[in-house]
């Protein structure tokens, strides 16, 4: 979602080719056609593919056949402690996705909004402590040198915080003054 000359864009819709949610949901035949036998069942059992879908229609609340794929937010997932499951999983997620990049892909609102910037510069800086990972998230290509040009008299290099992902953050990000 960065805009090519730097900073985050607005918003996605989220239809293409006419339909709502078309480019992430899958079917479960979508899914048995394009992957082999093994794989194929076990994203079905990874993800809790159905036939029903667990993806509803926003005007009637009626279950699609198309499901959004994620996997149990608390882990508990027995089958991913199979034998190179998560191995497996991965293969089939990287197939998944070199097939949905050949859908059409969504428009996208190319604004680049302040305030909502703001927003996501301080979760980037943030999200490391609460999820408990000291890896910071290479930032975007293009942020630092856009906020410091689009801004130059409000832009300042964060240097002060050692040691934490905010130091991290500040030495590759410029911090906008409200």
């Amino acid at each position: 979602m960065s805009a090519p000359e730097g900073g985050f864009c607005a918003a996605e819709d989220a239809d293409s080719e006419g339909e709502e949610g078309r480019f992430y949901v899958w079917t479960e035949q979508e899914i048995r056609d394009a992957l082999p036998r093994s794989e194929a069942d076990l994203v079905i059992r990874a993800f809790g593919v159905s036939a029903a879908g667990n993806f509803r229609d926003e005007a009637t609340g009626r279950n699609t056949g198309k499901n959004i794929l994620h996997l149990k937010a608390d882990g508990g997932i027995p089958i991913l402690e199979e034998p190179d499951a998560k191995a497996r999983l991965e293969k089939a997620r990287t197939a998944l996705f070199s097939i949905r990049e050949g859908r059409i892909h969504p428009l996208r609102d190319d604004k680049v909004l302040t305030d909502w910037n703001g927003l996501m510069i301080a979760a980037l800086a943030r999200g490391p402590g609460p999820l408990k990972n000291h890896v910071m998230p290479k930032p975007p290509a293009g942020q630092r040198r856009f906020w410091s040009s689009a801004f130059p008299e409000r832009a300042v290099d964060c240097c002060t915080v050692s040691g934490t992902a905010m130091q991290a953050l500040a030495d590759t990000w410029t911090i906008i003054r409200s």
